[in-house]
């Protein structure tokens, strides 16, 4: 009897720990995520500002570039909205390494704008992009800059 006591607390015990290491093993390389509240980046963004921009553009204009920065991030599949957001996770996939470069992102933001008739000077959209950059990098959401590729 004690036998198969003892044979049944190894098998429970050693079933338990293989699954806490497997567990364990897949959260290491789960990336941690971060949540973008838009409206603490908005007043951020707002308060940091340079004056002259800080005139010309309004707390919706800041939203709307964040929001359109937010929706590049996503097709770049850096930036999600949400568990599961089917597009962004099948850009991360199409890439080994998923990469984002600002003039991009700048001239992408500048066509939307010009295409809703914001008015927004190149300068100011500039402005907001780094600023909402640097928020993301405070909290998390973005990484280091890469200044060179593996392999080139």
């Amino acid at each position: 009897m004690w036998v198969y006591i003892s044979i049944a607390t190894v098998t429970v015990v050693t079933l338990a720990w293989f699954s806490i290491v497997l567990v364990s093993a897949r959260l290491r390389q789960t990336p941690a995520q971060t949540i973008l509240d838009i409206e603490k980046a908005v007043e951020f963004i707002a308060e940091n500002l340079h004056e002259e921009s800080g005139m010309r553009v309004t707390h919706d204009e800041v939203r709307l570039l964040l929001r359109w920065q937010i929706t590049y991030f996503r097709k770049k599949g850096i930036a999600s909205y949400g568990d599961i957001d089917m597009d962004a996770e099948a850009a991360a996939l199409r890439n080994k390494t998923v990469l984002a470069h600002e003039d991009d992102l700048v001239d992408e933001l500048v066509r939307r704008s010009q295409e809703s008739n914001l008015g927004l000077e190149v300068i100011d959209i500039v402005c907001v992009t780094d600023l909402a950059n640097q928020y993301m990098k405070d909290i998390g959401a973005i990484g280091d800059q890469i200044t060179e590729l593996e392999g080139e």
